[in-house]
């Protein structure tokens, strides 16, 4: 009875203020599950700190009220039944508006018989309102509290903070179990949502022993990304981002790995701070250090025949790291750059990755292989229509990357030829003028069959003008970037006359440089 217990030390009035508002009603059930186990068997938790079990759908009830370090009557924040085993039970248990802001998390594994303790180390003013457990691996447990969100590796013996999630309340949580995500519904700060926890259930201790571990991969879905997430509505119409587009590659490393630079660094910061003398570089390191090219760790994309299909730069810390391949291949447009574009859409099927590592001018591969499939979806090409269509858009990126080479070559002969020039026409030397400039109109003619002529407006060139070379892969290079589809006749007759275009330009730019 409510209205006869002591609130800070004594029975009030009716007429208090906010008399019985805040207060619990005192045997409400406000906890509930049923095992999918077992038809009919239900927990169900009270605001006044008992656990009623039923094995026959309702029908009777098992009453459970004493429970190791929990004081009376504490409030049942939650109740589960294991996805595994049906005697196995979790409840929480909630005591602050008694001025107790302890954790209290209870588990049987006998069906009620005895209860033991598993809040552990969660700490001691973090009281906990919900409770689940992973659907693969039971000892995987994961409970939201007062402040944050920790997760149990080994059914409750010790605990560990998901660090990115803020200090808020995390009310309930519950799992998507097809795709290992972990959503968490916090008091007044939105959703959460922990993408594919997956490598949790691989993880151990004896991985940190380890130069380098490689998660399973999962399969994906591979299908055309219509639209970003906002689109045309601007920031007012409020979306959550998803994960990124592709593939979640998971690694744990088991040491930094560092270039010269940052391994002396490393040293002699420690030594600074333990009072030792820093040993000083000779030259030849300095040297070394400043030739060196920085190491690097990769993802390393295969298909079954072993060819390379991408390498992704990733994180070369100490620890676990995720990065994700977005289903492309390299690109050749910029193959020279450290970090290369992305270009077409790889076929679907089986694929592989393995961790490597670039350091003193070598690549050292870290980890076996995991395989998975990629699954192509909303698309009814066939398998060998995608197959036609990658080599096709493996060809067309090639002529792309040469085009763009050869404009920049021809531009740096212009270039040239403008400062033989000005230096003729600076110094009054008797180079022959009227020959450096027809050879750069002549290089300006080359150019033009690839950009466009320069002195068109803009409604002369959508009016009839044959289209440039660049504005006919510019507008192929969208299409194709967005289609599963073999390529239409139109693509191939545009592919063609580029080529075309290409070699017709090559072949004048090479006889005019020799000139």
């Amino acid at each position: 009875e409510r209205n006869k217990m002591k609130v800070m030390g004594k029975v009030w009035s009716v007429d208090a203020i906010f008399k019985n508002v805040f207060t619990s009603p005192l045997g409400t059930i406000v906890a509930l599950d049923e095992s999918r186990l077992q038809k009919g068997f239900l927990v169900v938790g009270t605001d006044d700190g008992l656990v009623r079990l039923s094995r026959d759908n309702g029908l009777s009830w098992e009453k459970h009220e004493d429970f190791p370090g929990v004081p009376k009557k504490a409030y049942v924040t939650d109740v589960i039944t294991s996805k595994h085993d049906i005697n196995t039970i979790y409840v929480s248990f909630n005591y602050h508006k008694y001025g107790d802001f302890s954790p209290y998390l209870v588990v049987t594994k006998d069906g009620g018989k005895t209860w033991r303790s598993i809040s552990s180390n969660i700490p001691i003013n973090n009281f906990i309102w919900t409770v689940v457990e992973d659907h693969i691996n039971p000892k995987i447990l994961f409970v939201g509290t007062e402040f944050g969100m920790y997760f149990s590796l080994d059914g409750g013996i010790s605990w560990s903070e998901f660090e990115e999630v803020p200090t808020i309340p995390i009310r309930d949580l519950e799992i998507h179990e097809g795709e290992d995500d972990l959503v968490a519904a916090s008091f007044g700060r939105g959703f959460y949502i922990v993408d594919d926890y997956s490598p949790l259930r691989e993880y151990s201790k004896s991985i940190e022993n380890k130069t380098a571990h490689l998660f399973s991969v999962k399969s994906a879905s591979q299908y055309i990304v219509a639209a970003p997430e906002k689109s045309a509505t601007g920031h007012n119409f409020f979306t959550s981002p998803n994960p990124p587009f592709g593939i979640k590659l998971s690694y744990f490393l088991g040491e930094n790995v560092l270039s010269k630079y940052e391994r002396r660094q490393e040293i002699e910061n420690t030594k600074f701070r333990r009072g030792e003398t820093i040993d000083y570089p000779t030259a030849l390191n300095l040297e070394d250090e400043a030739k060196e090219k920085l190491p690097k760790i990769y993802l390393t994309i295969t298909d079954m025949d072993g060819k390379i299909v991408r390498r992704i730069n990733s994180g070369r810390d100490k620890g676990y790291h995720e990065n994700y391949w977005d289903l492309r291949t390299f690109s050749m447009r910029n193959i020279e750059d450290e970090e290369s574009f992305s270009g077409p859409l790889v076929p679907p099927g089986k694929y592989s990755v393995h961790l490597e590592k670039f350091e003193n001018n070598t690549i050292e591969k870290l980890t076996e292989k995991q395989t998975f499939r990629i699954n192509q979806v909303g698309s009814k090409s066939s398998q060998e229509d995608r197959l036609v269509l990658y080599e096709f858009q493996l060809k067309f990126d090639k002529l792309i990357a040469d085009v763009n080479k050869l404009v920049d070559n021809i531009n740096k002969s212009i270039d040239d030829l403008d400062s033989d020039i000005n230096k003729s026409l600076n110094s009054l030397s008797n180079l022959d003028l009227e020959m450096l400039n027809k050879k750069r109109g002549d290089f300006m003619d080359l150019k033009m069959i690839f950009t466009g002529t320069r002195n068109l407006n803009y409604a002369d060139v959508f009016s009839g003008s044959p289209p440039s070379v660049q504005r006919r892969l510019g507008n192929m290079s969208w299409e194709l970037s967005n289609t599963t589809s073999k390529p239409t006749n139109t693509h191939i007759k545009t592919y063609n006359i580029s080529k075309n275009k290409y070699d017709q330009v090559i072949t004048k730019f090479e006889s005019l440089k020799a000139n």
